[in-house]
């Protein structure tokens, strides 16, 4: 966690200092790499700063999932159907060939969690989606 404020919080939130828009996240090359896959498909195929910092803590929610971290990252677009929404997920989405949930959220930020995870937190509550 960085006491220095990040080029892409400075795009995205610029009134609020390093401490309340970094401490938080992050700053490290693959987690603003993965952030960046994340806004090119979610955000512009040209992310701005700003959009690539909307998903700086999305990415440092997956970037451990990957060690070592791939050299590329590929991400498909989200998906909202029906199925992805069955289940208390918002939308679902694939980081390098494995499925991510973004579980429902009301208040609190909500980011990728890998599907094996969330069915195995599912199992563990004794609410299994099967």
């Amino acid at each position: 966690m960085s006491a220095e404020k990040c080029r892409f919080m400075q795009a995205a939130y610029p009134d609020l200092d390093a401490r309340d828009s970094c401490s938080e996240h992050r700053h490290d090359n693959q987690t603003f790499a993965l952030a960046r896959a994340l806004a090119v498909v979610c955000q512009d195929p040209d992310p701005s700063d700003e959009q690539i910092g909307w998903l700086i803590d999305d990415a440092a929610a997956v970037v451990d999932d990957f060690d070592p971290a791939p050299a590329d990252w590929v991400v498909t677009p989200p998906e909202m159907g029906e199925a992805a929404n069955r289940y208390g997920v918002d939308f679902t989405l694939t980081i390098n060939g494995i499925d991510y949930v973004v579980p429902e959220s009301e208040w609190e930020p909500s980011h990728p969690v890998a599907l094996a995870k969330w069915r195995k937190w599912n199992d563990d509550a004794g609410e299994a989606d099967r």
